[in-house]
């Protein structure tokens, strides 16, 4: 069995494209680097640089 590999490992490097879309208006995009531990602190990087309110991210997998 392989050894479990570090997230960063697993996506390497290169940014995520985000859209948001709140049924208010035009959607809108987002880049930010893949840059974190887990796909929640990337999308949590992206808001922290965006112009929004605090937000927080939590992705559950089973």
């Amino acid at each position: 069995m392989q050894a479990a590999q570090h997230f960063s490992q697993l996506i390497g490097k290169g940014q995520l494209v985000l859209t948001v879309d709140t049924s208010k208006g035009d959607p809108y995009q987002g880049i930010v680097s893949l840059e974190g531990d887990s796909l929640a602190q990337i999308v949590e990087n992206y808001f922290s640089q965006s112009e929004q309110l605090k937000t927080r991210f939590m992705a559950i997998c089973q």
